[in-house]
């Protein structure tokens, strides 16, 4: 299992699981995307690159600014993400991909708006052989 819903009072969340936190980041953003649309074909690929410097020694705030910048990049170039990879990642950096399609309402389904992940109950730990992390989104 790569990632599963969790339902919160006002919000909805992902707890996405990997072997790795870098796994855990792509399921994440599956996840979110998930919420988001329901894909078909996909047509022609786009790939987007991504760089960010969170500026301070913590992972959790990365996976923050990794889906909300992936949200703002769907937004602004009406991008659907489908699949993602993250290069490297540590503590302050991260370096990955988004692949999709340009929207198209006749490839694409919008089910549901999320204005951004957030803090709120935000985790990424190590549990015996697997990391996990859990995100809530404001819908």
């Amino acid at each position: 299992m790569d990632y599963e819903y969790i339902d919160h009072t006002a919000d909805i969340g992902i707890k996405a699981y990997g072997k790795d936190p870098k796994q855990v980041f792509e399921n994440a953003a599956k996840g979110m995307f998930s919420i988001m649309f329901e894909t078909c074909d996909q047509g022609q690929q786009t790939c987007v690159e991504v760089e960010l410097d969170g500026g301070e020694d913590a992972q959790e705030r990365l996976l923050v600014d990794w889906l909300n910048e992936l949200l703002y990049l769907s937004s602004t170039k009406r991008l659907v993400f489908v699949d993602f990879s993250v290069q490297s990642l540590d503590s302050r950096h991260l370096k990955g991909k988004a692949f999709g399609s340009a929207y198209d309402p006749k490839k694409h389904r919008y089910k549901t708006e999320i204005k951004s992940a957030t803090y709120h109950m935000l985790e990424l730990r190590k549990e015996k052989d697997k990391y996990y992390g859990y995100v809530l989104f404001d819908i």
